[in-house]
């Protein structure tokens, strides 16, 4: 077992031990073969070096070696029960702003900013965690990508943008209804 520092790695080689990021969340298998795209997310996930099993260790591990599910970045997001939850709900707020947009056209009813900033409102406070909505967007992307979907982007970025500088939450409502 030998320790490389990831800028150093090459595919084929053997991981000696699972590879976990700063917070826990495993990105590579113990015992598993590196491929160019394993070697990328460790990358991404800086992490600077891990321990490789020698060639010896390589030879006699290798009947035991997994070969890695090779998912994506995105595709590990969309398979998770948060982002169909998301995606569903995004959706809806989507067909929504529509609804709205037309009834401000048509009808010339200029009355909804509050239900709209309820709807955005509600989708941003259903996660957490503020890094993973941009995860969550990113992935949206190939799914949708009219006016509206821009539309109700930009809101939630907005009211992201807002609370990261602590703008009141009058500010911060009114940052979202301008992206939208």
């Amino acid at each position: 077992m030998k320790n490389v520092k990831t800028q150093e790695l090459v595919a084929g080689m053997v991981t000696a031990n699972a590879i976990r990021t700063k917070s826990g969340q495993v990105v590579v298998g113990s015992k598993t073969a590196l491929t160019p795209q394993l070697i990328n997310h460790l990358k991404f996930y800086r992490i600077d070096e891990v321990q490789i099993l020698s060639e010896f260790d390589s030879i006699e591990n290798a009947l035991n070696m997994t070969q890695p599910e090779i998912l994506s970045y995105g595709d590990r997001i969309r398979s998770t029960i948060e982002y169909k939850h998301f995606k569903q709900t995004f959706s809806e707020n989507v067909q929504f702003l529509s609804t709205q947009f037309n009834d401000v056209i048509l009808k010339s009813d200029e009355s909804r900013g509050h239900e709209l900033l309820e709807q955005t409102t509600a989708l941003f406070d259903a996660l957490d965690d503020r890094v993973n909505i941009f995860e969550m967007l990113h992935c949206l992307r190939k799914t949708d990508v009219s006016t509206y979907t821009h539309s109700l982007n930009v809101a939630i970025l907005c009211r992201l943008m807002g609370r990261w500088m602590h703008f009141s939450k009058e500010d911060v409502d009114t940052l979202t209804l301008c992206g939208l």
